[in-house]
């Protein structure tokens, strides 16, 4: 899981090639600068293919592991606190992904609907309210007293 400003749904339906399940253009380029992933494959080796994605595992895995560690404490917090989604948000999201996509709305929500995706916006949304019922209870630190300054404190 990561936060790229941009949901995976709007991913896959963008066009922009990072999508397997459609058949587009193997791009994954956000700026649709450079080059293409397609081109990649096809000008190196199986093995330097596989030393790369390796590489880039390597470096990736305990950025994975952090974003995890979070999202199931969201998780959780979400679930002690009862949070929940209304359709209300739902269709906030629904509405973006259209006017992003240029596909109807009705389209776009009985898509989601249809693949179970739904149910993944709707957990996006219950994991970022976890996370600004946190931001928003958070209480600034002022000064930190480290053990044995407090004596101190109390002679002046």
């Amino acid at each position: 899981m990561a936060d790229l400003g941009i949901s995976s749904y709007e991913l896959e339906e963008s066009g922009l090639g990072f999508s397997f399940r459609k058949n587009e253009e193997l791009n994954m380029n956000l700026s649709l600068k450079g080059k293409k992933a397609k081109d990649f494959l096809n000008c190196c080796t199986k093995e330097e293919i596989e030393k790369i994605a390796k590489d880039i595992f390597e470096k990736m895995k305990p950025v994975a592991e952090e974003q995890l560690k979070k999202y199931f404490i969201l998780e959780k917090i979400a679930e002690i606190e009862k949070i929940d989604v209304s359709e209300d948000e739902i269709d906030q999201v629904i509405k973006r992904i259209s006017m992003t996509s240029g596909e109807d709305f009705d389209q776009v929500k009985k898509r989601l609907t249809d693949s179970g995706r739904i149910y993944d916006i709707k957990d996006d949304i219950r994991i970022e309210k976890a996370f600004e019922l946190i931001k928003n209870s958070a209480q600034v630190i002022k000064r930190i007293i480290v053990p044995g300054e407090e004596n101190e404190r109390k002679k002046e």
